[in-house]
């Protein structure tokens, strides 16, 4: 994180803010080098070695203060940067506290049109959600939304400070899955799918977009005019996006949400990413394990197993179009895993397989 030179209790509010939100050991060093920037040594120690200059996408990060101070709250003391890999698809977060060090709220900065485009999405469906909120679930408010040279600003209000990081082990979306069923509001299996197939066949070509054009006609031929339970999709319910308040869940981090979408691809996809990242598997085999528990999630939640294999198939379309969109405004792939995709795509289709997996 970039942290300012000046305001010793600033700085230690941008290292130690929502604690409960790291794993145990992050959460001990973040409050110990807390305690040594209340002392102002490490400022010091900056200040002789010079300044990081950060990213020509974050701006003049003194100047995004002061607008702040204008346009939001005269509170604002210092903001902390988030570091990262730089990418063509990159978008600054940022934390902003008061003099104090007390949390005022977590922004996103968005650059070019991909990155705004997300954050406009992610604004829609929090004003949705705060005018007709999900049973079960609790969504931050969005605080401040502005432009400010060229760049698109939000800032939504902190998690409470009381809140932990979700466990691994813990259920999937149940409260957006209730919600869509008790909607009744469904959706055509091959329509979203298409939808997906063309966002993969728009940024790659040659074996994966075969891949994907021969898993949607093989969904054709099994489900046909097939519908699934859609609504208000998180669209990237991970562990690193939720946690638990008390008998609280909450949720953030909405930019890929949509009003429409088979929300029982969250559930897929939630089991998917923590197999992978949290678990650490390659991605067929995290697939496999994901596969099972996902269709065991959905059995439960009163889906037929024709639904549930239309949900494993439309989570795989998913995982190859956001990793080829992202492999493609980056222009890197990690290595392996345009293989693993095309494997994933080739995988069969059906009832019988949902049926298998759910048991």
């Amino acid at each position: 994180m970039l942290l300012p030179r000046t305001g010793r209790l600033a700085a230690r509010g941008l290292v130690t803010g929502r604690l409960g939100l790291y794993r145990r050991r992050e959460a001990w060093l973040r409050r110990g080098f807390g305690v040594l920037l209340a002392t102002g040594a490490p400022q010091a120690l900056w200040s002789r070695r010079g300044q990081v200059v950060p990213t020509n996408r974050c701006g003049d990060i003194g100047d995004l203060v002061r607008c702040m101070r204008e346009t939001w709250t005269a509170d604002v003391a210092a903001l902390g940067f988030s570091v990262r890999q730089v990418t063509p698809n990159y978008k600054p977060t940022f934390v902003a506290v008061d003099a104090r060090g007390r949390l005022l709220g977590f922004g996103k900065l968005g650059a070019d049109v991909a990155t705004r485009a997300r954050l406009e999405q992610e604004v829609t469906a929090l004003a949705e959600l705060a005018e007709a909120p999900v049973p079960g679930l609790r969504t931050p408010h969005v605080l401040a939304d502005f432009d400010w040279q060229d760049r698109r600003i939000i800032i939504v209000d902190p998690i409470p400070v009381s809140a932990r990081r979700f466990s691994t082990r813990g259920v999937s979306p149940a409260p957006l899955v209730e919600h869509a069923l008790a909607s009744g509001q469904r959706r055509p299996v091959l329509a979203y799918a298409r939808d997906l197939c063309r966002s993969t066949r728009s940024v790659a070509d040659g074996e994966l977009a075969d891949a994907a054009s021969s898993l949607v006609a093989a969904m054709q031929t099994t489900y046909g005019g097939a519908t699934t339970p859609s609504g208000r999709a998180h669209g990237d319910w991970v562990p690193w996006n939720v946690a638990t308040c008390f008998d609280e869940l909450w949720a953030w981090d909405w930019e890929h949400s949509r009003a429409d979408d088979p929300v029982i691809v969250d559930i897929a996809h939630w089991h998917l990413q923590v197999q992978r990242w949290a678990l650490g598997r390659p991605l067929l085999t995290a697939y496999e394990s994901a596969a099972a528990l996902a269709a065991a999630d959905c059995r439960r939640a009163g889906l037929q197993y024709d639904e549930i294999g239309a949900a494993l198939a439309l989570s795989r379309l998913a995982v190859a179009s956001r990793t080829a969109e992202l492999a493609h405004t980056s222009g890197l792939w990690r290595p392996g895993v345009h293989e693993q995709l095309i494997a994933l795509l080739r995988l069969p289709v059906g009832g019988q397989e949902a049926r298998q997996r759910a048991r």
